[in-house]
């Protein structure tokens, strides 16, 4: 009975810190990048180290990405004019089973290398267009999302997918289609078709997208690290976050200095004088 009780006890605390912990970091920005959490109606300027919860909706400006760090050591890197909800995002090493990665892009584009969810669960992820959904085969892909009110002038709306390792399948309407490495696939209201090897039309429209950026070496970087464990090593996470903690710490203090400079540097006229 005793044992039973403390089983118990240790499955809800470990159900506790999955839901309670943050899903995800900011792992490097430039530029103009925002979040608008669940029940807010406007957005708020995030940065390095920041934590992302379920519902977040995180935004790029223009001449802007982000690279965010998922708490299963996948990584996904938002691109210029990009906007990504986290729909349902959960791991916990010692539940794996229970992992779940849902996501959605309403528009923009993003480079995804899956994490531990993508390689021992790969039915628990799924990233939704408004087209179509992904489902991965432990990968290293692109989406773009291209809609009606993109203006885009080069591409047709409608879903953009290309595949650098491991395998997506395209779901859209009970049809689905693989893509495997080195293959793209457009979605728009009918069914998703392959693009022909030379069209090229994602791959070189991305690539002019990274050299703008300078996001070349960085996405480079990621790929590499997809062979190495997929980026989640748990003896460094709690060295890790607290590096995190201590670097949003630090940004704070300077702010709040940098608040406090500024009111010594321009106190109120007449304050502490007597009549």
């Amino acid at each position: 009975m005793t044992r039973c009780l403390l089983a118990a006890v240790i499955s809800l605390l470990c159900s506790l810190s999955v839901v309670s912990s943050p899903v995800g970091y900011v792992h490097a920005s430039q530029g103009n990048v925002a979040v608008r959490h669940v029940g807010k109606t406007s957005s708020e300027a995030i940065e390095m180290d920041d934590p992302l919860e379920n519902g977040d909706v995180v935004s790029t400006g223009q001449n802007s990405w982000v690279i965010l760090s998922m708490q299963d050591g996948a990584s996904l890197t938002l691109r210029a004019q990009t906007q990504l909800r986290i729909e349902a995002y959960r791991y916990h090493p010692q539940q794996p089973e229970e992992g779940r990665s849902w996501l959605s892009l309403l528009t923009g584009s993003l480079r995804s290398v899956t994490g531990a969810i993508g390689q021992r669960h790969p039915a628990s992820y799924q990233l939704k267009t408004p087209q179509l959904t992904i489902g991965i085969r432990g990968t290293d892909y692109e989406v773009m999302a291209i809609t009606d009110d993109s203006a885009d002038a080069e591409l047709e709306a409608g879903t953009y997918a290309g595949v650098h390792d491991g395998e997506i399948e395209l779901q859209q309407d009970g049809d689905v289609l693989t893509v495997g490495p080195e293959q793209e696939a457009f979605a728009s209201s009918t069914r998703p078709g392959l693009l022909m090897a030379h069209d090229g039309r994602l791959r070189e429209r991305l690539a002019r997208l990274d050299r703008h950026m300078d996001l070349g070496e960085r996405l480079s970087q990621l790929h590499n690290r997809r062979g190495q464990g997929f980026g989640l090593d748990l003896d460094r996470q709690p060295r890790l976050e607290q590096m995190r903690q201590a670097r949003r710490e630090a940004r704070q203090q300077q702010r709040q200095q940098r608040v406090k400079d500024a009111r010594d540097f321009h106190p109120r006229e007449g304050k502490g004088r007597r009549r």
